[in-house]
């Protein structure tokens, strides 16, 4: 090596080519030998110079050993997470299944989608492609409205609506009770799914109507004025038609 010429010491390239892959099983195999020979005192510092290897590398390697025996002694090329063949359901399809215009089943479990459009996979299969490919895809509750109002009922609201229009609240409004009321009937069918991505659930295209309601009807309802409100709900079902 020549002189040093320069004041400040600088880094030159090395005598020896720098290793950037894996290590051969020629390598690999002569390093476990010259272990499992090494005399008594002997340190992994040693043996792994005497191979031009990392102490760092030895190191992983005797613990490979240790976990998979004999394969460590081989080149190990890199595992994939996601075993067995590439999968047939490509992002084009993806992108169908979320379409409201070319997936009329949207709203149906995975296999009667699998079978309409013939994609002949599982429904597990189907499930993990939408996680990768999309936002979190999946068949989610769907929002629904109720679309049963009827002409007489419209008729009383807007004759009312226009009846109190000009009207104030110390004038009127402070003395009208507004009540609301809900049912549920537990016989019903549950409650329909929609097939959409994350943050997608009030999309115009995710709501459904609601179905009507059929067996025993649990009905509550409760009220509310400008100076109070109802201190608890009021339930009654359809047999016996009591508060």
């Amino acid at each position: 090596m020549p002189p040093q010429t320069r004041s400040t010491y600088r880094h030159s390239t090395p005598d020896r080519g720098l290793n950037t892959g894996d290590y051969d099983t020629v390598k690999k195999t002569r390093f476990f030998e010259a272990w499992d020979a090494r005399q008594p005192g002997q340190s992994l510092r040693s043996i792994t110079q005497a191979h031009r290897i990392d102490k760092k590398t030895g190191s992983n390697w005797l613990q490979q050993r240790l976990e998979i025996g004999s394969p460590a002694y081989r080149r190990t090329r890199p595992q994939s997470q996601i075993l067995g063949r590439p999968s047939k359901i490509e992002k084009r399809q993806i992108q169908t299944l979320l379409s409201p215009s070319k997936n009329p089943y949207r709203n149906d479990p995975y296999e009667a989608q699998i079978a309409y459009f013939d994609l002949r996979v599982s429904a597990r299969q189907l499930r993990r492609r939408l996680t990768q490919l999309t936002k979190n895809a999946q068949l989610y509750k769907a929002v629904y409205y109720k679309d049963e109002l009827s002409k007489e009922t419209e008729k009383t609201r807007v004759e009312y609506g226009k009846r109190h229009a000009g009207k104030t609240v110390e004038n009127f409004w402070q003395w009208v009770y507004f009540t609301d009321e809900f049912h549920f009937d537990p016989t019903s069918q549950r409650a329909p799914r929609v097939l959409r991505e994350t943050g997608a659930r009030y999309n115009q295209e995710n709501i459904v109507p609601r179905a009507p309601k059929k067996g025993i009807v649990l009905h509550a309802a409760g009220w509310v004025n400008w100076h109070a409100k109802c201190p608890e709900l009021l339930f009654w079902h359809d047999r016996t038609r009591k508060a």
